[in-house]
């Protein structure tokens, strides 16, 4: 007997519910709901970028795109409510730093402008951003790491005694190049720096992160004499370097602690820009960093405006900046 009344609320609610689904086919029926399912809001935003933005950009939606269309499958894209937005972002990203979550925000509004730039197209009512009522707190400036002396700084780098680490280590630390551009990066089907893209003192560099074609990063003289040694026995199409990021920032880390240093793989291209900005050589920073902005001193910011009207130094002149300011003696 006591089963009765279960199954009548059991009734009870599933009439609620299909009421409340009547109510919102209703709602569309009218005009005042535009109606753009997840699936083919993803599918057309996915051709727009196609079109319209660079590899890696496309690469980096790819992730946030798949999760959002697991989370909200088959739901109308202007009815997600804002808290539901936050509490995706949250249980996806939310593990880690503040501004990945900003990041990635960033990248859901830029997607929802988009949708509703296509339900204007499709001649149906517009709809609020809801990202626009979403915040994220910042985790404050990011830590910079102390400057270490170039004296420390070559006791690093001549202590190694791999010669491959010792060769990876001077790339990076002498051209700025990112890790990922020298290593690669198998997530991003970025391949690495491959022997046919050495010519003497100056890298071809395909993996960028800005995705520009062309951009290159110089080496010393005394390094690129080892790299030529390094290169003999490899293949135009062979990567020079193996070695994955895990592995090596695991050797630069215990290398470092040998020497008495907190050291990254990725501080070597900050501490090469900074030395030159110390040097007051703000064209090699510009060079060795090569991004569209570059704080040149506490004083000047060189715009991308600026940019267009001061010449970057080419390849050639900051071969003679290395060859005239930053000789680290040979092991």
């Amino acid at each position: 007997m006591s089963s009765q009344p279960q199954e009548q609320a059991m009734l009870l609610m599933a009439l609620a519910s299909l009421g409340k689904r009547l109510e919102g086919i209703e709602k569309r029926l009218d005009g005042k709901t535009p109606v753009l399912l997840v699936e083919e809001a993803a599918e057309g935003f996915k051709a727009y970028l196609k079109e319209n933005a660079r590899p890696n950009t496309r690469r980096s939606f790819d992730y946030l795109l798949a999760e959002f269309e697991k989370e909200f499958a088959g739901q109308n894209v202007p009815e997600i409510p804002p808290y539901r937005l936050q509490e995706f972002l949250g249980a996806t990203w939310g593990k880690g730093k503040k501004s990945v979550v900003k990041q990635s925000l960033s990248k859901l509004k830029w997607f929802y402008s988009w949708c509703i730039k296509a339900v204007m197209v499709k001649g149906m009512p517009l709809f609020y951003n809801p990202c626009d009522l979403i915040e994220v707190k910042d985790d404050g400036p990011p830590d910079r790491p102390e400057f270490v002396p170039v004296e420390k700084m070559k006791a690093f780098l001549d202590t190694m005694v791999d010669p491959k680490h010792w060769l990876m280590t001077a790339i990076l630390m002498t051209s700025g190049m990112r890790v990922s551009e020298l290593l690669g990066d198998k997530r991003a089907e970025k391949p690495g720096l491959c022997k046919k893209d050495v010519s003497g003192r100056i890298l071809a560099l395909h993996n960028t992160k800005s995705g520009r074609r062309g951009e290159v990063a110089v080496i010393p003289v005394w390094v690129a004499e080892r790299l030529s040694q390094f290169l003999q026995n490899l293949g135009p199409e062979d990567r020079i370097f193996t070695t994955g990021y895990t592995s090596y920032h695991g050797v630069v880390k215990s290398h470092g602690k040998r020497v008495g240093l907190d050291m990254k793989p990725h501080y070597m291209r900050k501490w090469i820009a900074s030395l030159w900005n110390r040097m007051g050589e703000y064209g090699m920073t510009s060079f060795v960093l090569r991004h569209a902005t570059t704080k040149a001193n506490e004083a000047t910011l060189v715009t991308a405006l600026g940019a267009r009207y001061v010449a970057p130094l080419s390849p050639k002149e900051a071969m003679e900046k290395q060859d005239e300011m930053l000789n680290f003696p040979r092991r």
